[in-house]
């Protein structure tokens, strides 16, 4: 275990957009109630080998609560954090909703913001518009604005899904830096829901950006990144990917390795899974914090069962020469790609390719820069 507690929170599957690559808001789920909302920060704060409590609140849009939503959240915190605890704020929101009262709240409270953004004007509102079917690009770009207004840090998060192929990466990395401003951002690849069966080796998951594309892309980023030469942009896989190699922590918990038992997801009726994406699958539901605590959970036969299983399929991974920096991948990646990739053999997480560019680049430019000292 860590030391730290990440926990991603479902508080509700209502939202005001319509994406073409999540299906959250079609659920009739309510969202979380004040009891499952105090018992999961009482049980969070008190388990007693979690120093840091990462508390990530997800949606649909978590915004549709209200303001008076997250005061109580806060207040909860305040009340159950013990000495020698920290706690750590971060929210994911399409942005529509946020006013001068949210900007002020999130920047009292220290919160981590990131803003969903699928590109430029007309890719993104191919991808994220109203109920309407209005597009909520505009929108969005004044929200920015005024984060900026208030001081309130954020970073853009884009996910990458079919309608993305219609740009290359060089073009939306300077439509995010130069148009948008942002210099702080990440990249998200479209995955199919969860579905059970084996690979076929076709997929009809009309948004599926499989992981072999997604790493052709992050290449383009990275050498644009490195042609740029500018270190105030940080892009979080890339860099993630840098500290590794290095022998640092990513940062990243798709390159962390061993993130079972660490990171948990909790739906609004309190119930535990291993991490958002594996929401709906049995085997990967751990318990409910109405009536277990997260030693019950960590604990709990499942939850050790899939730690072994991960462990055999690491074993496997080793073999691969960028194993210490990948550290096996996300382990939903390799989920999804068994059952849509007929190509994957499981014996690599998907990135040594992408790993293999950015050594022979940085190589590269640590040569040049040595013949240029040496002249």
């Amino acid at each position: 275990m860590s030391g730290s507690l990440n926990l991603i929170m479902k508080t509700t599957r209502k939202c005001n957009l319509r994406c073409s690559y999540c299906h959250d808001w079609r659920s009739r789920g309510r969202p979380m109630p004040f009891e499952v909302l105090a018992n999961l920060t009482a049980k969070a704060l008190q388990h007693p080998t979690q120093k840091v409590v990462n508390f990530i609140w997800h949606g649909g849009e978590p915004f549709l609560l209200g303001i008076d939503y997250f005061r109580k959240a806060i207040s909860l915190q305040e009340h159950f954090l013990a000495p020698g605890k920290f706690v750590i704020n971060a929210i994911q929101t399409n942005g529509t909703l946020l006013d001068a009262d949210w900007c002020a709240f999130l920047k009292r409270n220290k919160f981590t913001v990131g803003v969903s953004i699928d590109g430029p004007e007309h890719l993104h509102n191919l991808n994220r518009s109203y109920a309407n079917g209005r597009g909520s690009y505009q929108d969005i770009k004044q929200k920015l604005q005024l984060l900026r207004d208030h001081d309130v840090p954020f970073g853009i998060l884009m996910v990458l899904n079919q309608n993305t192929r219609s740009l290359s990466a060089h073009e939306i990395f300077d439509f995010i830096v130069d148009d948008l401003g942002v210099n702080n951002f990440s990249f998200l690849p479209a995955v199919p829901d969860n579905l059970p069966g084996e690979a076929t080796g076709e997929t009809t998951a009309t948004d599926f950006f499989p992981m072999s594309e997604y790493s052709d892309f992050m290449k383009g980023i990275f050498d644009h990144w490195m042609e740029r030469d500018d270190d105030r942009i940080q892009i979080r896989e890339i860099d993630g990917l840098m500290r590794s190699a290095l022998g640092a922590n990513p940062q990243v918990c798709t390159l962390a390795g061993n993130c079972i038992g660490d990171n948990f997801h909790v739906e609004s009726n309190g119930d535990v899974y291993h991490c958002d994406k594996y929401v709906g699958l049995p085997d990967y539901h751990l318990g409910n914090i109405l009536t277990d605590d997260f030693a019950a959970i960590i604990g709990h036969r499942k939850t050790t069962g899939l730690i072994a299983d991960e462990q055999k399929r690491l074993m496997r991974l080793r073999k691969c020469p960028n194993f210490a920096v990948c550290n096996g991948g996300c382990p939903h990646d390799r989920f999804i790609a068994k059952r849509y990739d007929g190509q994957f053999d499981g014996s690599c997480c998907g990135q040594s390719d992408l790993i293999n560019h950015i050594k022979a680049r940085l190589t590269k430019t640590v040569e040049k820069s040595r013949t240029i000292a040496a002249e």
